[in-house]
């Protein structure tokens, strides 16, 4: 079900209201809900007269001549697309980019999730089209953490677009509980068909479009984007030139709220693939990640490894990590999640290092799971088993574990205590780290921490 919302827990709105079949997308243009007056549709406007030297570049329907741009999945192959973005150096020259991208489009809905990306890309839409034109559209489920949610409106009201929630259930996809390195086409599959479903109709949307970068289009751990172009999703940014450095500069020129935010993907991310999401493993990584955030930790993720939270931060904290009292306040807080050991991974944030490590070993992108890789049945406490020798999921261990890599790739019996034993330089686990079941640099964060064994 779509519904628009103030942020969650806000006086205005302390439950989501149901919208109307024929909503009014023209109050997100009331100025006084605009908290910079610069942001105002009209080019005549604008505080710097460089920004709009063609005001009827981008308000003059007359230009709109190709529709069937907006809908062509071959946007990839347009020789118009930047390929070189470094030339994307200021507000002006993205905005005009990314408004030729989206030349043919009246109403257009933007997956939103408040970070960066599509916060731009929100920003840079309203500027093109008109903040009246343009909708917020959030995906709502246990893997978007409340803080990311009410944080996302946040964003949304400082550009002043409207913003429809929608519940997504990929939770009740076998694919997406699976958990394999195609977690999130299933995810964003799930995302997409229900605003097809429920929002383009009922908003008269032309298009809809997703925050990709460019730099996201050279990355093989990126199976949403498949799903994107299977419906025909829009990437404005990409196709544009624009990759992470620029979007960062032009969130900053916009005085967008997120602008120097740290990448935040969804909870699931959290779990290692072929271990089972579910809403107790995403309510415990949120929890602790909130708990983490209010000791003064901003760039963290908290990765679910059965009992134990593996710790993961900038490299600039590891030291007052395990220094106290911030040690014991860390230990405290993950355990309070309902984890029973806590460490600190010593090598620091890794963006995508579950799904990062399935693609460098095959060396493709990622795709859905052949006939002979098929998922394992789940042993009782919800763990997948993990690939054997011939690519097949072999049975779990007696526990239920899964069992840790031995040294020539393949998945080894698991330690003695049924823990994750991690290999050691030569590929294999050492006598004592088969007796903690934790790898070296995590058993002694963990010593630090005063959880070792």
């Amino acid at each position: 079900m779509a519904t628009a919302c103030q942020p969650p827990g806000s006086a205005a709105c302390n439950d989501s209201v149901t919208i109307p079949e024929a909503p009014d997308l023209a109050r997100a243009t009331d100025p006084s809900r605009a908290t910079d007056p610069g942001r105002a549709t009209d080019p005549g406007r604008a505080t710097d007269p460089g920004r709009a030297t063609d005001p009827g570049r981008v308000t003059d329907p007359g230009r709109v001549t190709d529709p069937g741009r907006v809908t062509d999945p071959g946007r990839v192959t347009d020789p118009g697309r930047v390929t070189d973005p470094g030339r994307v150096t200021d507000l002006a020259r993205a905005t005009d980019l990314v408004a030729a991208r989206l030349r043919g489009v009246e109403r257009l809905g933007v997956a939103f999730s408040g970070g960066v990306d599509s916060s731009v890309l929100l920003a840079l839409a309203a500027r093109a089209l008109g903040a009246g034109r343009v909708l917020a559209i959030l995906g709502v489920s246990p893997s978007l953490a409340a803080d990311e949610r009410a944080a996302a409106h946040g964003v949304a009201r400082h550009i002043g677009v409207p913003v429809v929630e929608i519940e997504t259930d990929e939770g009740s996809r076998e694919a997406y509980r699976a958990n394999g390195p195609d977690r999130c086409f299933h995810c964003k599959d799930e995302l997409f068909t229900r605003i097809g479903a429920e929002i383009v109709s009922a908003y008269g949307l032309d298009a809809v479009a997703y925050g990709e970068n460019a730099d996201d289009v050279r990355r093989h751990d990126r199976p949403g984007a498949r799903a994107a172009a299977a419906h025909h999703v829009l990437a404005p940014l990409a196709d544009a030139g624009l990759d992470k450095l620029s979007v960062r500069r032009v969130a900053r020129a916009l005085a967008l709220p997120c602008a120097d935010k740290p990448a935040a993907p969804c909870l699931a991310s959290r779990i290692p693939h072929y271990e089972i999401v579910s809403p107790r493993k995403l309510s415990q990584v949120e929890q602790a990640e909130a708990a983490l955030r209010r000791l003064g930790f901003d760039d963290l993720r908290v990765r679910h490894h059965g009992d134990i939270a593996r710790v993961e931060l900038s490299a600039d904290d590891l030291v007052r990590a395990v220094t106290s009292p911030t040690r014991e306040q860390i230990h405290e807080a993950v355990t309070g999640a309902g984890f029973r050991f806590v460490t600190v991974d010593l090598a620091g944030i890794q963006s995508g290092a579950f799904t990062g490590a399935y693609t460098a070993s095959s060396g493709s992108s990622l795709a859905t799971p052949s006939t002979n890789e098929q998922l394992a049945t789940p042993s009782t406490n919800e763990q997948l088993a993990a690939p054997s020798g011939n690519g097949q999921l072999a049975a779990p261990s007696g526990n239920g574990q899964l069992a840790a890599p031995s040294g020539n790739g393949q998945l080894a019996a698991p330690s003695g205590n049924g823990q994750l034993a991690a290999p050691s330089a030569r590929g294999q686990a050492t006598a004592a780290e088969r007796g903690t079941g934790l790898c070296a640099s995590c058993a002694t964060a963990s010593a630090e921490l005063g959880t070792g064994r």
